[in-house]
């Protein structure tokens, strides 16, 4: 890999994973003691499961609405880009797309029981967790071990970090140690629509939000994700440079008219699974996200995740 054309991608994990079933880790399965210690079981968890026959790729474990916009990005723009992707993956710390991984559920998002933190547990124990994934992948000599290691072997290389809110919370100390190991910090670009802007990388957050969405359409879980392909598309390796981007977003962000707003119904679980299974008796090859979709276009409201746990247990009556 010439490191002259390299950009190096962080990405989120996605919670809707392939090959998932009765040989996937669960960290609901991993009993809540202190994060340290519940981290370490659980890595002995994926010691245990290294030799097993199920591990597969990481890049075809993830799927979803923004996981297929990134890999589709990185493919269309391979001629471009010598794009390096890693995943920052709350069950397996920052993880190379082609790297070799048992089918689990974790994540750092609130409210899954798959979470790492508990109900009123403080987003600080994000980080603890992260840096035990970090430590744990240093000890067995799983490269990269951390964001920070990531940049130390590409200083020069533009470092473009695409996550939501929680994951940058678990990953914030680590991004401030890898701004440190670039040449510049202006090598940096963090897009995360629905994050607050401040503390200590202010500065390397591009100006983005829901307003966006009027620019570049779709649906506002995948937004950050339709923004990254923005650039990759019309930037070069000498253009990726906060300085240059971030004023081209500053304007696209004050051309936009105020984020849409919504005024659904609430549903109950009774009425989602009658939706669900009267949209499958119609349509049985329908899949999750275009029945949320369809039911969210019918002014009715249902959060993502648990739309998605209603639907793997649904079953036409």
């Amino acid at each position: 890999m010439l490191q002259s054309d390299v950009i190096n991608l962080v990405v989120g994990c996605t919670a809707r994973k392939r090959l998932g079933g009765c040989h996937t880790i669960r960290l609901q399965n991993v009993p809540r003691t202190s994060t340290k210690k519940r981290c370490e079981r659980w890595t002995a968890l994926l010691d245990e499961s290294a030799s097993s026959e199920s591990a597969v790729c990481a890049s075809d474990l993830y799927c979803g609405g923004a996981w297929s916009i990134v890999s589709d990005a990185v493919i269309r723009f391979s001629k471009k880009f010598n794009i390096n992707l890693t995943i920052v993956s709350a069950g397996y710390g920052l993880v190379r797309a082609n790297e070799g991984l048992v089918p689990y559920s974790a994540t750092f998002a609130r409210g899954h029981p798959d979470s790492v933190l508990a109900a009123r547990e403080k987003s600080l124990e994000l980080k603890t967790w992260w840096h035990e994934l970090s430590r744990w992948r240093l000890l067995h000599n799983r490269s990269p071990a951390s964001i920070e290691q990531l940049s130390s072997s590409y200083p020069e290389q533009p470092l473009l970090i695409v996550l939501s809110r929680e994951y940058l919370a678990a990953v914030a100390d680590d991004l401030s140690l890898a701004q440190k190991q670039l040449r510049s910090a202006d090598l940096m670009m963090i897009v995360s629509s629905g994050a607050k802007k401040n503390g200590a990388l202010a500065a390397n957050f591009l100006p983005c939000n829901a307003r966006l969405e009027h620019a570049f359409e779709g649906v506002r879980s995948s937004l950050n994700a339709r923004i990254v392909r923005h650039i990759l598309n019309t930037e070069s390796v000498g253009t990726m440079r906060m300085s240059h981007v971030k004023p081209t977003f500053e304007r696209l962000l004050k051309e936009q008219p105020r984020a849409r707003t919504f005024h659904r119904k609430r549903m109950t679980d009774d009425e989602v699974i009658t939706f669900i299974q009267t949209s499958l008796a119609e349509s049985p090859g329908r899949s999750c996200s275009a029945l949320l979709g369809a039911l969210r276009r019918s002014d009715r409201a249902c959060e993502q995740s648990r739309f998605r746990k209603i639907f793997a247990t649904a079953k036409i009556t």
